[in-house]
């Protein structure tokens, strides 16, 4: 029997927002987009569009759309349609200027020695000037002491 009247009284509570129809929005609170809002209708520029809006329909619909339909679906259209493919910086193909290799990825040196690249070539083709003058030579990792 507790069972039955808990059973009972937990459908009458779920019920009831149904039957109150609080889930669901009546017409009051739904917004209508069509419907005048002073905030939202009355500034200036609202009110000029109200006025321009169907002068530029009309030249929209009187004047471009028939040039537009002479251009392209007439006997004119190749007088007045010009070049249709068009290309304004012109035809390049400056991919096949680059040399190969050139996005390549750079190679890793994955060892645990510092390989030296090899030195910049002068106008004379000999070692730059500083390197020549200080005469170091580099020695390997196992041969060098820090202090």
């Amino acid at each position: 029997m507790k069972r039955t009247a808990s059973l009972l009284l937990s459908l009458l509570l779920v019920s009831i927002p149904v039957a109150a129809s609080a889930q669901w929005p009546n017409d009051e609170d739904v917004r209508n987009p069509y419907q005048y809002d002073d905030v939202e209708n009355g500034q200036l520029l609202q009110l000029f569009s109200y006025v321009l809006t169907p002068i530029g329909m009309g030249l929209e619909w009187g004047v471009t759309r028939p040039l537009h339909r002479v251009a392209t679906q007439s006997a004119l259209a190749p007088v007045l349609s010009g070049d249709r493919y068009v290309q304004y910086f012109g035809h390049n193909n400056n991919a096949d200027f680059v040399p190969p290799g050139t996005f390549d990825p750079a190679p890793l040196n994955l060892s645990n020695y510092y390989v030296r690249s090899p030195p910049e070539a002068t106008a004379e083709g000999r070692r730059p000037a500083r390197q020549a003058a200080s005469g170091a030579r580099t020695l390997p990792p196992s041969q060098r002491t820090f202090q």
